[in-house]
């Protein structure tokens, strides 16, 4: 790891720069049903190395402060997610009576993706700013479900879907993100104590066949509104975010719609150390259901309802 702390042009400039080395070696331990000797069907472990790879990650990052209350960043990075233990899993479950079939893939790659952003701060004052960045990914070996037709010996001769984790391509996002953080703390009480804070992300992701990358909305926000003074807090939180994908099925990009949240928050101080809460979250039901669909939003595979769920609480610091 490598930092600086100097002055460049006039301005205050910090800079850091590093690397990481990864190593992997990943093997599983999983039972095979035999076909041949000792005898057909006989169920025997089998260890199995599936993956051993090195990974270089650098990374460096570079600040100027152009002046005391505004500030620029470029950033530039490698980085490496490996796949979850339950999507390594070598496990292939079967429903014969649904004629469909599911599991993991200990043949994942891991995901790496080559990122840089540059990204703008302006301190309003000690408690609020106004910031903003512009970024690129380029992502090699994202992971997402896929599902293909399949033998298996439990249903026969006629294929039948099988889902399971599968490195699916590479994908390129670009985009932008502002963000807001404002306090009235100039304000005459009790009206000091607001305050709201606000983002919004647009991402413009496509992979190697055109379609979006898994998980990547187009365009997603939030919005907060905030109270804090004395004994009381409270808090409104609205988030929202457009359609993403989320598998494929031969091939074709299945979606989860577009979905949005509402959830709030109070709190009273009863003491120095306990507080006293109430919670309200998921507020608009119809609005964060869950719709998964292949095509359009009308031809809808699944549709799943959330209720709205309240909690009374007591918080206590010791």
């Amino acid at each position: 790891m490598f930092q600086a702390d100097d002055v460049v042009l006039g301005m205050r400039t910090r800079a850091n720069a590093g690397v990481r080395l990864v190593n992997t070696d990943f093997s599983v331990l999983s039972f095979v049903r035999t076909v041949a000797a000792p005898a057909p069907g006989t169920i025997l472990p089998t260890r199995v190395d599936t993956a051993n790879y090195t990974q270089v990650l650098p990374s460096a990052n570079i600040a100027f402060n152009v002046t005391d209350d505004f500030l620029v960043r470029v950033a530039a990075s490698q980085t490496q997610q490996r796949a979850g233990i339950a999507e390594l899993a070598p496990s292939t479950f079967v429903a014969v009576l649904n004629g469909t079939a599911s599991g993991g893939n200990a043949q994942l790659r891991p995901t790496v993706s080559t990122q840089a952003d540059l990204s703008f701060e302006y301190y309003i004052n000690r408690s609020s700013l106004i910031s903003g960045a512009f970024f690129y990914k380029d992502v090699q070996d994202f992971v997402a479900n896929e599902t293909v037709l399949a033998v298996f010996e439990e249903t026969g001769a006629t294929p039948i879907p099988f889902t399971r984790p599968g490195n699916i391509g590479s994908a390129k996002v670009k985009g932008f993100e502002v963000g807001v953080q404002l306090f009235f703390d100039f304000l005459p009480s009790p009206l000091d104590g607001f305050g709201f804070i606000a983002n919004y992300t647009y991402s413009d992701s496509k992979d190697q066949a055109g379609n979006p990358l898994v998980a990547v909305s187009k365009n997603s926000y939030n919005l907060i509104g905030l109270y804090e003074k004395g004994p009381l807090s409270a808090r409104v939180a609205y988030n929202y975010r457009d359609e993403a994908v989320f598998s494929f099925t031969q091939g074709r990009p299945d979606f989860i719609g577009a979905r949005s949240q509402l959830d709030a928050q109070i709190g009273f101080d009863l003491t120095e150390n306990i507080q006293f809460q109430v919670q309200a979250l998921n507020l608009s039901p119809v609005d964060s259901a869950t719709q998964e669909y292949s095509v359009i939003p009308v031809a809808l595979n699944s549709y799943a309802l959330s209720e709205r769920r309240y909690t009374v609480g007591l918080r206590v610091k010791l």
